[in-house]
């Protein structure tokens, strides 16, 4: 069964280089995992028509609350969906800590990510404090609910769990594949409790060419959310293969 990678280029991809990239990704094929790539907003335009008749998928970074108003410096999941995504990332936990995103809001990006046809890639995760502290998975717990909360998904296939925790994005310090499994498993049981659907949960933090095979063979973990090692050829191609 294929596995997802989602490549979350954050600002790390400057737009001429991330349209020769795209433009390299356009051609990769017959890999064993699925790719949704999540490029700078800038390019998502170009990206779109890129990748319209490819196998791989174009997704966003972040969205509004809204489908349209006055809300200056904002992104509408309409003209996401326009630019040919297909999927949206919600509630990153750079979105969460930098810029103080709470659940309300995060609730109401998923339900006009839905409206719009976009599927929401939701990100859950616990905080170093909180993992030492044992309260990793009532925050989790907590999380998923007031995301989902009122919110009705049609389809398992409708969204996307990530489980990345906080203190492993970026530090080159990712959680033991075994208990990252057991945590999803988890997630994946309390989402069935709450919505009735078991979702695809990816891992993420951390992730890399070399540990990436090690994460996908675990029972449990859909994929996974990568953020620097997707920024390059051969290590993206490493992860498809992986």
């Amino acid at each position: 069964m294929k596995k997802l990678i989602v490549a979350n280029w954050k600002m790390q991809v400057a737009t001429t280089d991330g349209l020769f990239f795209l433009k390299q990704i356009a051609n990769f094929s017959k890999f064993k995992n699925d790719l949704i790539v999540c490029p700078d907003f800038l390019i998502l335009l170009q990206a779109g028509k890129i990748l319209e008749n490819t196998q791989h998928k174009l997704g966003a970074q972040n969205c509004s609350l809204k489908e349209k108003g006055a809300l200056t410096g904002e992104i509408s999941p309409r003209d996401l969906r326009l630019a040919g995504c297909s999927h949206v990332i919600i509630g990153h936990s750079e979105r969460r800590h930098i810029f103080k995103e709470d659940s309300a809001l995060i609730n109401s990006k998923i339900q006009v990510a839905l409206n719009n046809d976009l599927i929401p890639i939701l990100c859950l995760g616990e905080s170093w404090l909180e993992r030492r502290s044992g309260r990793t998975r009532p925050v989790l717990s907590a999380q998923l609910k007031s995301a989902l909360k009122g919110i009705k998904i049609k389809k398992s296939s409708d969204l996307i769990l990530a489980y990345e925790p906080v203190w492993a994005i970026g530090s080159g310090k990712s959680l033991a594949p075994e208990e990252a499994d057991k945590i999803i498993n988890y997630i994946s049981d309390r989402a069935l409790k709450l919505n009735g659907k078991r979702f695809k949960v990816l891992y993420g933090g951390s992730i890399n060419e070399d540990n990436a095979s090690i994460f996908l063979l675990q029972k449990n973990i859909a994929g996974l959310l990568v953020g620097g090692a997707s920024t390059q050829e051969l290590s993206l191609k490493k992860l498809l293969k992986a």
